[in-house]
């Protein structure tokens, strides 16, 4: 969800963290005991989040109006957050949320940056993690937008098997309109990916993202089993490659122009 190249103009509401709208995401949702706004905003201050951007698609209007966030999930809340460094995005613990803790997620968000998958980590507690924002440019954004183009599909494959090579296995990549982004868009078509909650071991991203890719762009369905076969039996950088030369071979087909019935 939204990091890395923006601005702190970019901040349309600053929310000092004593404030309403801020207490209201550090225990989101709100009425659920054990929550302490105090004690976190504290957590926070110490780690020198200086107070939180009210902006981003999700509205928690119903909460406090005019309350908007870059992200709400089953078990955290994102938001844009600022430091003395500028722009952050800030991944917060929803105070009903069944996890302990965001640590062992941060662990593999660090793996993960480590191999160009994913932002990097600031920092983190077991209520929190701090790190690069990215932006709102989803692949959903951009399908929705302006279609899918070669690059757009590359670096979005290219994050993923940079995610396999770190052996994380995203649980969400099925659909990964919100969870692939692209932070220097439309400078760099560069992509990376958020959101590793529910992630397990494993190599397999690859595979879910193409299938999804494969399918928005209406190539051949009878294809698709002999482009994963070998990627999914071997996780190898040959066979990775194919993947991409099949991307890039039925999309070159697919945007040449058909040519004219002949007349009469």
């Amino acid at each position: 969800m939204g990091y890395g190249g923006a601005a702190v103009s970019t901040c349309v509401e600053f929310a000092p963290l004593s404030s309403l709208k801020a207490r209201a995401v550090l225990c989101y949702p709100p009425h659920v005991g054990g929550c302490d706004a105090t004690r976190r905003a504290s957590e926070l201050s110490s780690a020198g989040v200086e107070g939180l951007c009210i902006y981003g698609p999700t509205s928690l209007d119903f909460v406090v109006p005019g309350l908007r966030v870059l992200g709400k999930g089953h078990s955290s809340v994102v938001v844009a957050a600022i430091t003395s460094e500028g722009l952050t995005a800030l991944k917060i613990k929803r105070s009903d949320s069944r996890r302990t803790s965001l640590a062992e997620e941060a662990w593999r968000l660090e793996r993960a940056s480590r191999a160009g998958a994913s932002p990097s980590v600031v920092t983190y507690s077991d209520n929190f993690i701090l790190m690069d924002y990215l932006g709102v440019i989803t692949l959903g954004k951009l399908i929705e937008l302006s279609g899918l183009g070669p690059q757009t599909v590359l670096e979005a494959l290219r994050a993923a098997r940079q995610l396999d090579l770190a052996n994380i296995l995203h649980a969400e990549l099925h659909r990964p309109q919100g969870n692939v982004i692209y932070p220097y868009w439309p400078q760099s078509p560069r992509a990376l990916i958020v959101d590793l909650e529910s992630a397990t071991d494993g190599c397999g991203n690859v595979s879910k993202v193409t299938s999804f890719l494969w399918r928005q762009l209406n190539l051949p369905l009878s294809e698709l089993r002999e482009v994963l076969t070998g990627y999914r039996r071997s996780c190898s950088r040959e066979s990775y490659l194919e993947v991409e030369n099949a991307f890039l071979k039925f999309m070159s087909a697919k945007a040449k122009p058909q040519p004219r019935p002949p007349l009469g």
